[in-house]
């Protein structure tokens, strides 16, 4: 009688160590619905940044408001949690990255990634500029592991560059694809200041990426 008292006793602190694991379980990947990607600037534009393949073009915190009236931070804030919404910490910053929703972007290897790992409240960035070329007018959609979030629709900031055909370098295809663009019928992808205009502006902001390219 005594052994099965035992053994009784054996199985309740088994039961009970499990329930209380099972309470206090946490999942460590994302919840691609319940994750959420902000940006900073609440107001209503659609707000752009010039990419340039060696980073050096806008940071998103100082992204351009259109008729070049200057700049705003629209800085990207993306907080991951699990499926009950515990934060995600550490989720590596390679396996967050930003794509428009067309495609039309084509980042360096690597030029898309946020800035770095999640934090302890389940928290990474995007604030500097990014790496590429191309263009697009589309939203842009950030991606965890490959999945879109689907906690909103994509966020209202767009995207060009003096690289114009996307190849990875500022180089002469790229200003006879501008000279198409000067003086004729507006194209977004050449308004490298964002006043809608294609002029002078736009030719100091290509002058000055020229050479540049993907590490």
């Amino acid at each position: 009688m005594m052994m099965r008292n035992h053994f009784a006793i054996a199985i309740g602190l088994v039961l009970a160590c499990g329930l209380a694991g099972a309470a206090s379980a946490q999942f460590f990947l994302p919840d691609w619905e319940l994750s959420t990607a902000q940006r900073t600037y609440a107001g209503p534009e659609m707000v752009s940044v010039m990419h340039v393949p060696d980073g050096s073009g806008d940071p998103f915190a100082a992204a351009q408001l259109p008729g070049g009236a200057g700049s705003v931070d629209a800085t990207i804030v993306v907080t991951l949690v699990d499926p009950v919404g515990n934060p995600v910490q550490g989720y590596p910053a390679e396996d967050v990255w930003v794509e428009a929703a067309d495609g039309g972007v084509a980042y360096c290897a690597g030029g898309n990634f946020a800035d770095g790992p999640t934090d302890a409240s389940g928290v990474t960035t995007f604030t500097g500029a990014r790496r590429g070329g191309g263009s697009s007018e589309s939203l842009l959609l950030v991606y965890v592991s490959g999945v879109a979030l689907t906690s909103n629709a994509g966020l209202a900031i767009t995207s060009n560059s003096p690289d114009l055909n996307g190849d990875g370098t500022v180089n002469l295809v790229d200003v006879v694809t501008f000279a198409g663009h000067y003086g004729g019928t507006y194209a977004y992808a050449a308004d490298l200041h964002y006043d809608q205009q294609i002029n002078l502006a736009d030719v100091v902001r290509l002058a000055h990426a020229w050479g540049a390219s993907c590490p």
